[in-house]
């Protein structure tokens, strides 16, 4: 995203959006086969609702990790943790479909943007994660040497806490969190970081190598 006037009159662009000098926003949703013309207002209205749309993901993962935890100790069983997660997931998906269908009714009368815009779809989630990857591989590419070394040394520490944590919650040692340790933790969560440390261990190895390799050539 720029702050500056582009050479196209835009006065601030993202991927999908383009806002321009006269007030007007070219806009393209993933749901759409062409970008649309509409007011800064109502772009304002579709980043308050995709808020809404990822603080209702992060509201239901934080219930799952939490149920995961109470199932993992005892505290409820397989049959109410299953009934919690379709609950979940039958919200969300209910959430997101009514979402996406009002959105898509609002944007379908919304006039054409002019031929020539330089907004492209919106990326899905996957394509989302995959772009930040990137990014953050790259961070860690170019990042100095004493940086990937603590970096490293950060993913390997990560690598070996989680996987005793996993260890020890298999042979059945019960782990808490939060105020007065009041939330049982399971497997969801470390594995989760574990997955995380391994790829961060990945990447700062990748970089370390290449570094060296470019040294010796």
């Amino acid at each position: 995203m720029t702050d500056s006037p582009g050479a196209d009159g835009a006065l601030n662009s993202g991927r999908n959006f383009d806002i321009q000098r006269d007030g007007s926003v070219h806009y393209w949703s993933r749901t759409m086969s062409m970008p649309v013309v509409m007011t800064t207002q109502q772009l304002a209205a579709i980043d308050n609702e995709n808020t809404r749309v990822l603080l209702s993901i992060l509201a239901s993962s934080i219930i799952l990790v939490l149920t995961d935890g109470c199932r993992w100790v005892g505290d409820i069983n397989n049959g109410t943790a299953i009934a919690i997660l379709m609950a979940v997931l039958s919200f969300n998906a209910l959430f997101i479909a009514r979402f996406r269908e009002g959105r898509h009714a609002i944007l379908h009368r919304m006039p054409p943007a002019p031929p020539g815009t330089k907004v492209q779809p919106a990326l899905s989630l996957v394509q989302g994660f995959l772009v930040a990857a990137s990014v953050l591989r790259e961070k860690v590419a170019g990042a100095s040497v004493l940086m990937l070394l603590i970096l490293g040394f950060a993913s390997l520490f990560g690598m070996f806490s989680t996987g005793s944590t996993l260890i020890q919650l298999n042979e059945g040692v019960a782990f808490y969190f939060g105020k007065r340790n009041s939330f049982p933790m399971g497997p969801a969560l470390p594995v989760g970081a574990f997955l995380v440390s391994v790829l961060l261990a990945k990447w700062t190895a990748s970089a370390l190598v290449a570094r060296v390799g470019r040294k010796r050539d």
